[in-house]
């Protein structure tokens, strides 16, 4: 599946579980937790007050003849989208240990922060602020309206649906992949373990399985989802499957419930991703008031301390306007760009938007969009 469809998948619509289901046989305490790790639907419950830092290294290594496919097509295309997908796993199968990135998420509301930190220490933090959007590396610094239909913030948009599907795996494994596409679970409790069970048709006519479990403790009140296991059977009879893999799972007071602190996921039972949570904690309104603040240029980041960008992009109040920072930081703005220029615009407009959208797409990939037969 493409990353559209993928996305589609995750965090379209929003399903209640109470139609279809019955709930006569379980306690009131478990239908009272099952539904709290499933409210919101596709999104999950909300963390709003919580601040959660966890790494996701990526595990997925096309075989090789699926490489030399793509080698063949980037073949004398040096601007060939493939590039970036291709020399990332070509990375992955010469290192020793997974690839990883490290994440810490604020949401407060409608407003949040994502501060993606590379292994080399380079970032990419994006925000969502009080009518402004902006994004933070060390080398630039983009400003754009908070209004979710300007050009430039298309790409948080897409940031924004990558926290949402890394939460719902912390705290509910992926079932809300099933809700996101129409099925209904009945869940069963069974002593200590649980299970659940429900199909759907989607509109294109594929079939869909999920089925997922775990355990419940009643004195505590709440319960883990172990595994959940998505199977999509296509018209054309081609079958996907993937699988997570949740454990580690902690009672979080902010929230009143609990979060994995260890997922695995897995396509056609090939290792994909692995998620672990290394921090949470609550944070203050007046902390957050800080951390979505647009730094000045001579000031410093609530997260990331002094700023040292050289270039800006304000696209706040109109067309971008493109300056350099000089030493002194002060803004200067570029008055007749030649073709060097041009490329240094190219090069911040991908640094401030693009690749914030692109280097956290690769964690959308529970559903299958690694597993293509055709690359592209």
């Amino acid at each position: 599946m493409h990353d559209a469809a993928v996305q589609r998948v995750l965090m379209s619509g929003l399903v209640l579980l109470a139609a279809g289901r019955s709930c006569a046989a379980n306690p009131p305490a478990f239908d009272a937790w099952f539904d709290r790790i499933t409210q919101g639907g596709a999104a999950g419950p909300t963390h709003d007050g919580l601040k959660v830092s966890y790494r996701v290294e990526q595990l997925f290594v096309p075989p090789e003849e699926e490489l030399d496919r793509m080698r063949e097509a980037v073949k004398g295309h040096p601007e060939h989208p493939l590039l970036i997908r291709l020399a990332a796993y070509q990375r992955r199968r010469a290192r020793p240990t997974p690839e990883y990135d490290e994440f810490t998420v604020w949401k407060s509301g409608d407003r949040w922060r994502c501060s993606r930190t590379t292994e080399d220490g380079s970032y990419v933090d994006n925000v969502w602020g009080d009518g402004v959007a902006w994004t933070l590396t060390p080398k630039a610094l983009a400003l754009a309206p908070g209004n979710a239909d300007h050009r430039a913030a298309q790409s948080l948009k897409s940031v924004s649906s990558t926290m949402s599907y890394c939460w719902q795996l912390l705290v509910n494994a992926g079932v809300s992949g099933a809700l996101a596409n129409g099925v209904r679970l009945r869940p069963e409790l069974d002593g200590e373990r649980w299970a659940a069970r429900g199909a759907a048709t989607r509109k294109d006519g594929a079939e869909i399985v999920f089925t997922c479990g775990g355990t419940f403790d009643a004195a505590a009140g709440w319960g883990a989802v172990s595994t959940s296991t998505f199977v999509v059977r296509m018209l054309s009879g081609a079958v996907e499957r993937a699988v997570v893999q949740a454990a580690e799972w902690r009672y979080e007071p902010t929230l009143s419930l609990a979060l994995a602190h260890d997922v695995r996921t897995f396509t056609d039972d090939a290792p994909n991703q692995r998620l672990r949570v290394l921090d949470t904690a609550r944070f203050e309104p007046a902390e957050f008031e800080q951390l979505v603040r647009v730094p000045g240029l001579t000031g410093t980041d609530a997260f990331r301390g002094r700023v040292t960008f050289v270039q800006l992009n304000d696209a706040r109040t109109g067309p971008a306007r493109y300056s350099e920072v000089t030493p002194d930081r002060k803004a200067v703005p570029w008055q007749s760009p030649g073709e060097s220029r041009i490329k240094q615009d190219a090069d911040l407009d991908r640094i401030g938007w693009v690749i914030g959208g692109l280097s956290v797409a690769l964690l959308i990939a529970i559903w299958l969009n690694h597993r293509r037969k055709t690359p592209g």
